[in-house]
């Protein structure tokens, strides 16, 4: 939403005046399933329907931004972004699971033998094959800021998994602090023209109880 401008909300009625009082009711009903439906098929929290339900029709309630946010109804570029502890094999990951405008990402972090920590990224692309063969470098986004992955923490070459690529690599204790104080973070693969990039970013302050938790059990 841009600067200034507004977002509000009342509930629905009839203009029409001597309906039925049963059709009245079975396209009440109609209705708010339409409109629920509307906001989960939008990736918003359907309580935000709450907000239309509690404001008569002749009546206007304009949202908070923060609340729009926490609702997820207003999400800039970033459609839907969950982060997820998973326990397998006694290990410990976390995944992300962003849906952009530029597509759908992943990223997974894991400890490796309890003191090596490995980020595994994915970006869905249509053109995998271009990017793999124009692949230059591997990094990570601080702030913005990217910063060129040495060659010897690269684990795994970028390569194609369906609908993604993929890479591998370790980050370093301080890598790790420099993520966790960050306000975004994210990575991606440099191809030969140093000035574009294929990646992602994601606010770390939601998370960064979760990323604390995962980057302080492996080593500290």
């Amino acid at each position: 939403m841009r600067p200034g401008s507004m977002l509000g909300v009342h509930q629905f009625y009839f203009q029409k005046e001597g309906i039925d009082r049963r059709a009245a009711t079975a396209a009440s009903q109609l209705i708010a399933g339409k409109i629920v439906n509307f906001i989960i098929a939008s990736r918003a929290d359907p309580s935000f329907f709450r907000f239309i339900t509690e404001t008569m029709p002749t009546d206007m309630l304009v949202v908070p931004h923060d609340k729009l946010r926490a609702l997820r109804v207003v999400t800039d570029n970033i459609y839907d972004e969950k982060w997820e502890f998973e326990y397998s094999q006694g290990i410990t990951w976390l995944r992300l699971h962003q849906i952009s405008d530029r597509g759908e990402n992943k990223l997974v972090l894991v400890c490796a033998e309890g003191r090596h920590l490995i980020a595994q990224s994915f970006v869905g692309t249509l053109h995998k094959e271009e990017i793999i063969a124009e692949y230059r470098a591997a990094g990570i986004f601080i702030d913005g800021d990217l910063t060129t992955i040495e060659a010897a923490s690269i684990m795994e070459q970028p390569r194609i998994r369906g609908e993604f690529v993929s890479w591998t690599v370790a980050l370093s204790k301080e890598l790790a602090a420099q993520i966790i104080r960050a306000e975004s973070s994210g990575a991606a693969l440099q191809p030969k023209n140093a000035n574009t990039y294929l990646g992602f970013q994601f606010r770390v302050a939601p998370e960064r109880e979760k990323l604390s938790k995962m980057m302080q059990s492996c080593g500290g």
